[in-house]
C-alpha cells in the first residue's frame, strides 16, 4: 500500500501517520525530515527530489507532509490519501501544544511558536487548501481519498484499521523491518504495556534488571549492537530497539541521568528509586532473597529503531 497523509500543520496528521505505521507496519517517511537539516537550514530542490523519488520507487510507504510543489507527483504514485481538513483554531492549538516536545518528524525541538509558522497555518485555508482540493478532485476517481474534519474521525479510522489488522508477532515485525540477523523478544516486568508504550514514543531509552537473575539462569548480559523486539502483555510486538550501552551499577549508585532515560513518572531519581525499590523487592522475593541498596543492576541503554 502507498499512502499519503496531508493537511495543515498542527492538524494531527503526523501523529496519525505514526499510528498508521504502527498498525500497518508500513515504512513512514516525513518530508520535513528530508527538507530540514538539524542546523535549521534546508536542502536544495535537487537533493529533496532525489530523496523523494527514491521513496516513491518503493513498493509500499506512508509519506507525511504537504509540500505542494511535489504533491501531484506523490498523488500519481499513491493509492490512498488521508487529508486532514480541520478548523484553523484546532490546528493552531495542535501546533502550540507540541512546542518543547521532542518529535521524530522534525530534526530539532521547537522552543517557541514561530510567527511565520503561525501565519502559515492561519493562511493555509486561503493559500494551500484550494490547490489541494483541486488536485484531490482531479484524482478522486482513481484514488481512495479519506477526509477528516476532526481528530475524533481520525481516531475512529485508526481504531477500525487496528481491529481489521490485528497485532503483529515479533517474527512479523522483524520481517517487515528489513533487518537481518538475530533478535530477542521480551516484555518489561511490572507494567509491560505502559513501559512498551513509553519506548514506542521514544521517551523510555533505558532499563535495568537485577544482575543475580542473569547469574542464576546462566544468561549472558546484553551487548551493544544487539536488537530486541519489545512485546506487550499479550505477546504482541510493539517496537524494535537496538542496545547502545550496557554496564553494571549498584542500586544506590544509579545516576539521575539513567533514571531520566528510563522515562517513568516524573523521570526523577527519587521517583525511580521508589518504584524500583518496590519492584526489585517483589522480584527478589520469588527467589528467596531480600532487597538491599547494594543490589547490583545491569543497566541498559537503547535506541528506538521502529
Amino acid at each position: 500500500m502507498k499512502i499519503l497523509v496531508i493537511g495543515s500543520p498542527g492538524s494531527g496528521k503526523s501523529t496519525f501517520a505514526r499510528k498508521l505505521r504502527d498498525i500497518t507496519g508500513l515504512p513512514l517517511h516525513y518530508l520535513d525530515m528530508i527538507f530540514h537539516r538539524p542546523d535549521r537550514t534546508t536542502v536544495g530542490r535537487d537533493e529533496f527530489d532525489k530523496a523523494l523519488n527514491e521513496i516513491l520507487a518503493g513498493d509500499e510507504w506512508v509519506i507525511d507532509g504537504n509540500y505542494l510543489r511535489t504533491l501531484p507527483l506523490r498523488l500519481s504514485a499513491a493509492e490512498k490519501v488521508f487529508f486532514f481538513d480541520l478548523p484553523v483554531e484546532e490546528c493552531l492549538k495542535g501546533a502550540e501544544s507540541r512546542i518543547g516536545t521532542k518529535r521524530e518528524d522534525l530534526p530539532w525541538m521547537e522552543t517557541e511558536f514561530d510567527e511565520d509558522f503561525r501565519r502559515y497555518i492561519i493562511d493555509f485555508p486561503k493559500d494551500q487548501l484550494p490547490k489541494i482540493e483541486r488536485l484531490l478532485e482531479d484524482c478522486k476517481d482513481t484514488k481512495d481519498i479519506v477526509v477528516f474534519r476532526s481528530r475524533e474521525e481520525a481516531d475512529r479510522c485508526l481504531e477500525t484499521l487496528s481491529a481489521k489488522k490485528g497485532k503483529m508477532t515479533a517474527e512479523e515485525l522483524w520481517k517487515r523491518s528489513g533487518l537481518t540477523g538475530k533478535y530477542e523478544a521480551w516484555a518489561f516486568g511490572g507494567e509491560p504495556d505502559e513501559l512498551a508504550e513509553l519506548v514506542k514514543k521514544d521517551i523510555k531509552t533505558a532499563t535495568c534488571s537485577a544482575l543475580c537473575f542473569y547469574e542464576l539462569e546462566g544468561e549472558d548480559l546484553p551487548k551493544a549492537g544487539e536488537y530486541s523486539i519489545v512485546l506487550d502483555s499479550k505477546g504482541n510486538a510493539v517496537c524494535i530497539i537496538r542496545t547502545t550501552k550496557v554496564y553494571t551499577e549498584r542500586f544506590d549508585r544509579v545516576s539521575a541521568s539513567h533514571a531520566y532515560k528510563e522515562g517513568e513518572g516524573d523521570r526523577s531519581l527519587e521517583y525511580w528509586r521508589k518504584v524500583h525499590r518496590d519492584f526489585f523487592r517483589e522480584e527478589l522475593r520469588t527467589i528467596g532473597r531480600e532487597f538491599d541498596e547494594s543490589l547490583m543492576l545491569v543497566c541498559e541503554e537503547f535506541e528506538l529503531i521502529r
